[in-house]
């Protein structure tokens, strides 16, 4: 098997006997021609907008908020400030207001110190749900009506970033799609996986993404079940560590669920 690859900006073709690909899976079967399979695949973009505020906050040692209200435009909102101190500038560190969070600009103002703390949101973006036309002004004045700012907080530094691939979207035909496009590629010695590799939603965290790319490994040199793959209802569990069977797995051993449900392999 032979794959082209870039290596400093230049194509070069390398042999291989098996490819483990982190590519978005939409992206690489329309490398292969499957536009029809890349087409049956949903997903969503993701604004990120990071606020620099000026004082502190009232959240404690809260970590992140879900806001499933449609009339707040951000699905998630993280104390960034929370995670470490180096995510806000010192507080004798002296910086201009931007404006309040109820859209007043503080003409003249002049530079002050802190304390600072930095909130992080997400807003998605969908076919179904468009993202607002001004993504930034949007969330300040959601963040005002969730009670996260108060209308005269000081927003010294404002973040705006789009992803064009956030999530992948789970949907009815998803599984049918994916029973085709995973064996095509697997049959081209292929191994898609990470969050938009595998192409499911509910292992698509850091944890999951990284634990695919060891089962990954381990498959291709030692036959090795890819549980996070092919067992997403039993990773997620929060006992799974003291259910799973730790046996050593050579050559093709298998794993399989104790009742029988989902999926099992060998």
């Amino acid at each position: 098997r032979v794959a082209t690859v870039r290596v400093s900006g230049a194509p070069r073709r390398v042999r291989y006997e098996r490819l483990i690909s982190s590519a978005p899976l939409d992206a690489t079967l329309r490398l292969l021609g499957r536009d029809d399979l890349a087409g049956r695949l949903k997903r969503g973009s993701t604004h990120v907008v990071g606020l620099g505020v000026r004082g502190p906050h009232a959240f404690g040692d809260a970590c992140w908020m879900y806001f499933p209200d449609p009339e707040v435009p951000f699905y998630r909102a993280t104390v960034f400030s929370n995670y470490a101190e180096a995510n806000c500038p010192p507080e004798e560190t002296r910086l201009p207001t931007l404006r309040t969070a109820a859209g007043k600009t503080v003409p003249e103002s002049g530079e002050k110190g802190g304390p600072y703390h930095s909130l992080l949101l997400e807003v998605t973006e969908t076919d179904l749900r468009p993202a607002p036309k001004n993504v930034p002004d949007a969330v300040i004045a959601g963040a005002v009506e969730a009670a996260l700012l108060r209308p005269e907080a000081e927003i010294v530094s404002v973040f705006h970033r789009r992803l064009e691939r956030g999530y992948p979207t789970p949907h009815v035909e998803r599984e049918k799609a994916l029973a085709e496009a995973l064996p095509l590629l697997k049959a081209a010695g292929i191994l898609s996986r990470g969050r938009f590799g595998a192409w499911r939603y509910e292992i698509s965290n850091q944890d999951h993404s990284l634990m695919m790319g060891v089962e990954a490994a381990d498959h291709v040199v030692r036959g090795c079940p890819e549980l996070t793959l092919d067992f997403p209802e039993v990773v997620n569990r929060p006992e799974f560590k003291a259910e799973v069977d730790t046996r050593t797995f050579e050559g093709t051993g298998g794993w399989e669920r104790d009742e029988g449900e989902g999926r099992s392999g060998t």
